[in-house]
C-alpha cells in the first residue's frame, strides 16, 4: 500500500484538492505490519531544491501535499530518549509521518508499539496508526548502529487514516511507549517475576515440548476481564519505556 518512500526534508508542498477527493478506506484496530524498504527505493529530496519535482508515475508526490511549514526535523526527549519527527504529508486520504527514535537498550526488537501506542489526534477524535514501515538507514541498511556496533535507533514511515470529517486542526502525534516485539522463545520466568512484581495474580507458563513456543496464562482473578489478563501478560513478557513524546503540528 505504500509507494517509494523518502526522506522529508523539502516542507514546501501545496495542498490542491487531494484530501477531499480522496477515497477513504478505514480498517479498525488493523495492527501494524513492520518490513524493511530497499535502500533502492528511496526518494530522497534535497533541502536546497526549492520547486515541486513533476508529477508522473514513478513520482510519489503527485497528487499529495506537505503539511505544514513547520520547522523540521521536531525533537523531542523523555527519560534520556530521544524521539524526532522528520515531516509530514497528506496522500490518498492519510497523514503519514517520518519518526526516529533511539534504541533504549542494545536490542533490535525495539519498535513504535502499533496502534495502541502510536496515534493521531485533533483535540476531538483520535486515530490509531494504520501501518509502519521501516526506512533503512543509508550507512547500515537496516537499524541505526553506533560507533561500537550496537543497535541504536531505526526510522520509520507511518501512515494514519482520515476518515471523513477529520478535522485538520490541532493536530498532535503522540508515542505513549516504545516496546520491543513479543520474542520467538519468551522467556517466562522473567516475565512471571514482572506480573508477580505488580501483585496482578496472573499465573503463565511457556511449553516445554519441542516445536511448541508462547505462552499460556493458566491462572488470573475471578473478576478480571480476560483481554485486560492477556494484555498485561503480553507486556510482561517484552520491554517497554514510557512516554509521552507528543509532536504538534500545524494545519495545512
Amino acid at each position: 500500500m505504500f509507494r517509494k518512500y523518502f526522506d522529508i526534508a523539502l516542507i514546501a508542498l501545496l495542498i490542491t484538492g487531494a484530501l477531499s477527493a480522496a477515497v477513504i478506506v478505514i480498517v479498525a484496530n488493523r495492527p501494524a505490519s513492520a518490513a524493511a524498504m530497499p535502500v533502492e527505493k528511496a526518494l530522497i529530496l534535497q533541502t536546497n531544491n526549492s520547486q515541486n519535482p513533476p508529477a508522473s508515475a514513478d513520482n510519489p508526490l503527485a497528487n499529495t501535499a506537505a503539511l505544514p511549514k513547520n520547522a523540521y526535523p521536531m525533537v523531542q526527549t523523555k527519560n534520556n530518549i530521544k524521539i524526532e519527527l522528520l515531516g509530514v504529508k497528506l496522500d490518498a486520504g492519510f497523514l503519514y509521518a517520518d519518526l526516529c527514535f533511539d534504541f533504549p537498550s542494545d536490542n533490535p526488537a525495539w519498535e513504535l508499539g502499533g496502534p495502541d501506542y502510536l496515534k493521531l489526534s485533533n483535540g476531538v477524535a483520535e486515530i490509531g496508526v494504520y501501518s509502519i514501515e521501516m526506512i533503512p538507514d543509508p550507512q547500515t541498511g537496516l537499524l541505526k548502529k553506533d560507533d561500537q556496533g550496537r543497535f541504536a535507533g531505526r526510522c520509520d514511515h507511518v501512515g494514519f487514516p482520515l476518515p471523513q470529517g477529520f478535522a485538520l486542526e490541532n493536530l498532535k502525534i503522540s508515542i505513549e511507549k516504545l516496546v520491543t516485539a513479543m520474542p520467538e522463545n519468551p522467556d517466562c520466568s522473567q516475565a512471571q517475576a514482572k506480573l508477580d512484581a505488580k501483585n496482578l495474580g496472573i499465573k503463565i507458563k511457556c511449553p516445554t515440548e519441542p516445536g511448541l513456543s508462547g505462552v499460556e496464562m493458566i491462572a488470573k482473578p475471578n473478576g478480571m476481564d480476560q483481554a485486560l489478563a492477556q494484555k498485561m501478560v503480553m507486556e510482561a513478557m517484552v520491554e517497554s519505556r514510557e512516554g509521552p513524546w507528543e509532536f504538534e503540528i500545524a494545519a495545512p
